[in-house]
Order: structure tokens, then C-alpha cells, then sequence
């Protein structure tokens, strides 16, 4: 029975080096679960202020654009109301008018213009818009 006994002991302190591993193993594993919490957080922490900075610098910038338009916009309306008291508003209307179509390149007059007594007028105008598209000759040719 004594050598039961001992033989028990000496199994139970074999046991214990184990038993002493393995709590160390959970304190480390505890110990770095805290680190990779601890580090999340903190990511946390920077991407919510990167967000915020972004947010931040959207906003400067809509409202300085915003700024931006209202001053050109201010400014149009100033143009506007000098030129109606320069010109009129019928003078200054047409003003604009002649300026959105120059702007668009739109023809006002026609590059063809017929004339005459009357004799011939459909083919006197095909033979202008014939004459007007083409080419002209280089004229140091014989």
C-alpha cells in the first residue's frame, strides 16, 4: 500500500508540472486576447476619426463650392440689372440673346442668298448652294 501510496504521489507531482503548463497557457492565451481586443479598439478609434475628418473636409469644400456659386451667381445678377440700366431691358434681353446663339455657333443668316426678277429662283439656289459647297480653287494655278 505504500508503494501505492507513492507511486500515486509521484504520478500527482508529474501531473502538477502539467497542470502549472497549462494555467500559463490560458494567462498567455487570455493575455493576448486582450491585445488583439485592445488593437481593434484602437482601429475602431482611427477609422471613426479618419471618417469624421473625411466628413469634415466633404463639407469645407460643398460649402466652399456653394460659396463659390452664389458669388457668381450674385455677381450675374449684378451684370444683369447694370445692363438693363444701360441699355433697357428690351436692349439688354437682346444682348443675351445674341450672345447664348453666338456662344452655339447658330447661323442666323443663310450662306446662300438668291435674288433676281423671279426667272429661275429653284435653280439659281441649287446652283449657289452647289457653288457654296465647294471648294475654292487655288487661284496661282493655270
Amino acid at each position: 500500500m505504500k508503494r501505492q501510496a507513492l507511486e500515486r504521489e509521484t504520478a500527482v507531482a508529474n501531473l502538477q508540472n502539467d497542470v502549472v503548463r497549462s494555467e500559463q497557457m490560458v494567462r498567455i492565451a487570455q493575455q493576448n486576447a486582450m491585445a488583439v481586443s485592445e488593437s481593434a479598439k484602437g482601429e475602431a478609434n482611427a477609422t471613426r476619426t479618419r471618417a469624421e475628418a473625411q466628413g469634415a473636409a466633404v463639407r469645407l469644400t460643398g460649402e466652399g463650392e456653394a460659396a463659390s456659386i452664389r458669388a457668381v451667381g450674385s455677381a450675374k445678377a449684378e451684370a444683369y440689372r447694370q445692363g438693363i440700366e444701360a441699355v433697357g431691358a428690351n436692349g439688354c434681353t437682346a444682348m443675351q440673346l445674341a450672345s447664348i446663339l453666338g456662344e452655339n455657333h447658330v447661323k442666323l443668316v443663310s450662306d446662300v442668298a438668291v435674288s433676281g426678277d423671279g426667272a429661275g429662283g429653284i435653280a439659281t439656289a441649287m446652283v449657289a448652294r452647289i457653288l457654296a459647297s465647294e471648294k475654292p480653287q487655288d487661284s496661282g494655278r493655270q
